[in-house]
């Protein structure tokens, strides 16, 4: 507990960067719909540098957060609502295709 103010105090966990969430997302439903990266940039009407960029682990210098009009082509082009590539896998349910 804080004394100033009587608030409980939690330390901050270690979040994955929306970053990373994002990257992982598109990389995870690109592959379970069995596209390469070219066809996805094709797909979505990016560049495919643009597609290597999303997709690109924190650690990589070229790793680049979307706009926000990429983040909308690529959900688009992956056949998700845009909630789907920036939350936690469980927070938004999986869209099913009969």
């Amino acid at each position: 507990m804080d004394e100033q103010d009587g608030e409980s105090y939690a330390p901050p966990v270690s979040p994955v960067s929306l970053r990373q969430t994002i990257a992982t997302a598109v990389y995870l439903r690109r592959r379970a719909l069995g596209l390469s990266r070219r066809a996805l940039a094709e797909r979505c009407g990016v560049s495919l540098d643009t597609v290597q960029r999303v997709e690109a682990d924190d650690d990589d210098p070229r790793a680049r957060a979307p706009s926000v009009g990429v983040l909308e082509r690529l959900a688009g082009g992956l056949g998700v609502p845009v909630a789907a590539l920036v939350s936690e896998q469980n927070d938004v349910p999986s869209i099913v295709h009969k």
